[in-house]
């Protein structure tokens, strides 16, 4: 059999890990009134295009999901490649339809081809905690030097369904208002008087985890967070920072909880999250990211 493994934008991997894992990625978009933009290339580059033009126009454009067309465009092409077996991760179908576009793509193709196997798996995460999936899928893959069953891919995304921490901190309410999340009274109140949001990844959704004062607070809570359940373990951990146009205060918190991880961390780095996310959350948003490696499986 020869697979292929396929992703939405949303994963924000390595550029590096993608390359080497030859992943397709298949683009999310923002789409203004006017421009619209593909969520591909340089993260950091097209972060800086769009909040340009959110702060010119006060209004946050929309994101939209890969059309069914696409996916089923990417599929055919793997097929005329030869693959005949598709591995395709969605970000949580609670936060974006991308799931069943992926569902509707695949039983397309598999009612045309009808010696293609194809999986569409709802990760029930985001951003770079889906991430941590794939990066697990492919460090087992090449320990063990064959292909995993669908059942066992299963048992590693369920894994990090439960065991993924995923935290973000807003630092600019302004964008909770552009998009109509928080009227401009609240935001006013809390630039006034420094408390912002920090938001936490719960069964696929994001929710109001709690508030603090200050961006140094918020980076506090977040590294304390990590490094009570880190330094409690004796497993290896995931732990990534990610940040929106906001790689100084990310670095300093990467850098503390690695530094006192108790040399638990073994995958820990820094990427930006990508504007179909950071569009809702703004700029100098902070979130954190960690897991432990999933156990083993045998040859």
């Amino acid at each position: 059999m020869k697979r292929a493994i396929v992703t939405d934008s949303t994963f924000y991997l390595p550029k590096e890990f993608i390359e080497e894992n030859n992943i397709i990625s298949i683009p999310l978009s923002i789409n203004f009134e006017d421009e619209s933009f593909s969520e591909m290339g340089d993260i950091v580059k097209l972060n800086e295009r769009i909040f340009t033009k959110i702060d010119h126009l006060k209004v946050l454009p929309k994101s939209s999901q890969p059309t069914t067309y696409a996916f089923v465009e990417q599929l055919e092409a793997l097929i005329n490649d030869g693959v005949n077996e598709i591995i395709i991760f969605c970000v949580s179908s609670k936060l974006s339809g991308t799931y069943q576009g992926a569902i509707l793509a695949s039983k397309t193709i598999m009612e045309q081809f009808k010696d293609i196997k194809i999986k569409v798996v709802d990760t029930l995460l985001a951003a770079q905690a889906s991430g941590i999936v794939i990066q697990e899928y492919f460090r087992i893959t090449n320990n063990i030097k064959r292909n995993l069953s669908f059942k066992e891919i299963d048992m590693i995304v369920d894994f990090y369904k439960i065991n993924a921490q995923v935290y973000l901190f807003v630092d600019n309410l302004n964008y909770l208002v552009y998009g109509g999340r928080v009227n401009s009274k609240i935001a006013t109140i809390g630039d006034l008087f420094g408390v912002k949001p920090i938001l936490k990844l719960v069964d696929g959704e994001l929710i109001e985890f709690d508030k603090v004062l200050s961006t140094k607070k918020a980076l506090k809570l977040l590294s304390k967070k990590a490094l009570d359940e880190i330094n409690m373990s004796e497993q290896e951990y995931y732990f990534i920072t990610t940040h929106v146009l906001a790689k100084g205060n990310a670095t300093k918190l990467n850098s503390y909880v690695n530094r006192k991880g108790n040399c638990n961390i073994s995958n820990g780095y820094i990427n930006q999250l990508g504007p179909v996310i950071s569009i809702h959350v703004g700029v100098g948003a902070i979130g954190v990211v960690w897991a432990p490696l999933f156990g083993e499986i045998n040859e």
